[in-house]
């Protein structure tokens, strides 16, 4: 698991362990936009076309993959505390851009830098103990990946401690985690980097598989946003939405009749190309906006169908 992320998740449970009068997740997630928007006004952005731009910052800052639609509505929570300031420092506009004549957060930062020492301080201590066992610490599995993938069997470790030992089947990440647990402010900080795991869990969606057969059957706009040729907004959408319906066990088909629809789509917008400029600049998602983002020739638009790919 990337660093920035494990960092992430200890941010996520110290926010949920410090924050007075949490309505729902909103609350929890709302920092790390406001952090996001914090470091574009540092590199000197006061302005942009997309929410994917503050994503962007998101994901390079956290790591972590929070849909666009939710991000917007993070972001549209800020915009609407911000015109009740007296000074209007962010405003998202219904297009989805947005301007920024300052952005100042700064609350979160000495937790950022106490967790990276915690975390480099446990990962050097991982490393130890798997050398100490004759292990090659590049070779066994990352101790922060463990703690992600064993969410349910960690939970009643976490809550007893000593009280309770590890099951073992990871057996060198069992006995490592077992020997923190007399180490209270470590054992501490390794505890919150695994409640952040669970409440990042939210942006993912785990609801389990169905058995039922159910079917999920795109239509052509869905494809077109599949295939990159809305905004990248859409796209990202449209994407975790197939991600989440394979994951819960639905079968993703699109009809014979669906491709040849888009197909005659896209070789009409190929055709229209040099006539329609403007339309691509005044409407973000439309197939002409995404052919001048994307640079896209006439005849590499025509050749976009065949990259579509539902298994």
């Amino acid at each position: 698991m990337e660093a920035k992320k494990v960092i992430a998740f200890s941010l996520l449970a110290h926010i949920n362990d410090n924050t007075v009068g949490i309505r729902s997740f909103d609350d929890i997630f709302m920092p790390l936009a406001k952090s996001a928007l914090c470091n574009l006004i540092n590199e000197g952005k006061s302005s942009g076309s997309g929410v994917s731009e503050v994503k962007a910052k998101v994901d390079e800052l956290y790591g972590l993959d929070i849909p666009i639609p939710y991000l917007e509505s993070l972001l549209g929570e800020i915009s609407k505390e911000s015109e009740e300031s007296d000074s209007i420092d962010f405003k998202l506009h219904n297009d989805g851009s947005f301007v920024m004549n300052k952005f100042v957060f700064t609350e979160f930062e000495d937790q950022i830098t106490e967790s990276e020492a915690q975390v480099n301080e446990i990962n050097k201590l991982y490393r130890l103990h798997l050398e100490s066992e004759g292990l090659d610490p590049d070779r066994e599995p990352s101790l922060f990946d463990y703690l992600d993938k064993s969410r349910l069997r960690l939970s009643k470790f976490f809550a007893y401690g000593t009280k309770k030992m590890l099951e073992i089947a990871d057996v060198h990440q069992a006995n490592f985690i077992n020997s923190l647990s007399n180490q209270p402010k470590l054992f501490n900080a390794l505890r919150k980097i695994y409640l952040g795991s669970i409440i990042s869990a939210y942006l993912s969606v785990d609801v389990g598989t169905t058995e039922k057969g159910l079917e999920l059957l795109l239509d052509t706009n869905f494809i077109v946003g599949l295939l990159d040729l809305n905004s990248p907004e859409s796209t990202h959408t449209c994407r975790r939405i197939v991600e989440i319906a394979k994951k819960i066990g639905f079968k993703v088909s699109v009809l014979a009749f669906t491709i040849h629809e888009t197909e005659l789509l896209i070789e009409r917008k190929a055709r229209e190309i040099n006539k329609s400029f403007f339309q691509g600049y005044l409407d973000p998602e439309s197939i002409f906006s995404a052919v001048l983002r994307r640079n896209l020739s006439p005849t590499q638009l025509t050749t976009i169908i065949s990259n579509l790919e539902i298994s």
